[in-house]
């Protein structure tokens, strides 16, 4: 994965299989001429367990807010005290499930991607681990853990699409994957969907 990280990414190809309907792309927020927004990065952990590669994914509670009650990569906005993005999605992890900064190998980026509704430019780091880690939830930021062997991205039966409610009384048509029952879509879905295609590269080699 180190190595695949490191060469050209597939970017949007992949990523606007699992887009919502009317999904602005990066060129269209470059475009904009939106020179503010809110930097912040996310980390994608990949460890072993029960002989595979795990990954983790968390769903926020139910509260104000533009991600309110859906499933996300722990991370967040990057701070004045972080020394990069990459530092912030390390941060941002430690704080909400407890993993620790000195466990967390980066492997690389992946393409970022750009939020509409909070206007957020969001960083994806992927970041290995060497053993499944310890995981303690921030009760304020985080309702529950849910972790997932990476494998389950390339079960088709497990993709669909419905009508979600977004937090301005509006609705939006958009694909998801169907973790253990939760639906994940939007942005959380268009990064997994490139992990999902770097996930079938490897495995074809």
């Amino acid at each position: 994965m180190k190595s695949r990280l490191a060469q050209p990414l597939p970017g949007e190809t992949a990523q606007y299989k699992m887009a919502p309907a009317r999904r602005l792309t990066l060129t269209d927020f470059y475009e904009s001429g939106n020179k503010n927004p809110h930097r912040s990065a996310v980390l994608i952990c990949l460890y072993p367990h029960q002989q595979s590669i795990y990954t983790l994914l968390m769903l926020r509670p139910d509260e104000p807010g533009a991600h309110s009650g859906q499933i996300s990569f722990p991370g967040g906005r990057f701070e004045s005290h972080d020394v990069d993005l990459q530092a912030t999605a390390i941060r941002e992890a430690q704080e909400e499930v407890g993993i620790q900064e000195s466990a967390v190998i980066i492997a690389g980026p992946l393409s970022p991607l750009y939020i509409p509704v909070s206007n957020h430019l969001v960083q994806p780091f992927v970041g290995f681990l060497e053993e499944r880690p310890f995981l303690l939830k921030n009760d304020h930021e985080v309702r529950e853990i849910i972790e997932t062997d990476i494998l389950w991205l390339l079960d088709h039966s497990l993709k669909s699409s419905r009508t979600f409610p977004e937090f301005n009384f509006t609705s939006m048509e958009a694909p998801y994957y169907n973790l253990h029952g939760h639906h994940v879509w939007g942005a959380t879905a268009m990064m997994l969907s490139e992990l999902e295609h770097l996930v079938r590269e490897i495995i074809k080699q």
